[in-house]
């Protein structure tokens, strides 16, 4: 205090007794304290807007991050529009949601046997094409044919569960530690603004006509299993830990299509 280290000597004071947090202080030793809190917040959402910048500051890692996000997003809508979808394909509601529960649980235990026996590119690529291919296959089934229906779609949202799972951990795979929380995070906010689309996407588009939500996520899903095809296979590699590591793995090729 005799320093005129005013805001440090009362931080000090507030760890060594708590209730001195509450106590009543003079308004300008409120004010710096407000201040210090406001530059902290400050210097926080500074440093995000930093990381998070650095996602797009090359062309690989740009493309990445653009791969990753629409993992996320189709991802996030496929899930959720499979899932409120019951009244569109005249499923009964009580047995559409029980069974829902029960395949992403077993959705969820493939994954184990494909990440150990398979790629991570390959795993994911492959489930969000089955996805897109069983989404569009109820165009080819009769609306009276109810139980087909219901086959097929649950068929689709085991796909898309297990894709999830896999894409998460594909994600944190193709970013350096330094950025990787900022990789992840960033994708799952997108597939969040995914899940918030699909609940308009099944009420608007499924009244024009049953079968159009399940189209666009078929789409959406075949799109993106191609887009997967071009990132680098992560498993068995030495994950980087900085951007100049980076530069020592593969990238993001047309080429890799080929190479699995």
């Amino acid at each position: 205090m005799s320093q005129g280290r005013k805001i440090q000597a009362w931080e000090v004071m507030t760890k060594l007794v708590p209730s001195a947090a509450h106590a009543n202080i003079d308004n300008d030793n409120q004010d710096m304290v407000e201040i210090r809190k406001s530059k902290k917040s400050q210097g926080k959402w500074q440093e995000f807007l930093s990381t998070f910048t650095t996602l797009f500051s090359t062309w690989d890692l740009s493309a990445k991050t653009s791969i990753s996000f629409s993992c996320g997003f189709v991802c996030g809508l496929s899930y959720y529009v499979i899932a409120l979808n019951g009244d569109n394909i005249t499923a009964d509601r009580y047995i559409y949601v029980a069974l829902n529960g029960v395949v992403e649980g077993l959705a969820y235990l493939s994954t184990i046997p494909l990440l150990l026996y398979i790629g991570r590119k390959i795993a994911v690529s492959g489930l969000f094409f089955a996805s897109g291919i069983l989404q569009l296959a109820l165009l080819t089934i009769p609306q009276e044919s109810a139980n087909l229906l219901l086959f097929i779609a649950l068929l689709g949202k085991f796909c898309v569960s297990a894709v999830f799972s896999v894409s998460l951990l594909y994600i944190s795979e193709l970013y350096p530690t330094t950025i990787r929380n900022t990789g992840l995070g960033t994708s799952l906010t997108i597939s969040q603004i995914g899940s918030v689309i699909a609940p308009y996407v099944v009420e608007l588009l499924g009244a024009k006509a049953w079968y159009i939500p399940s189209t666009v996520c078929g789409i959406l899903g075949i799109f993106v299993s191609t887009l997967v095809l071009m990132l680098p296979e992560t498993k068995g590699t030495v994950l980087p830990d900085t951007l100049e590591d980076m530069k020592l793995t593969r990238s993001v090729k047309v080429t890799n299509c080929c190479k699995f």
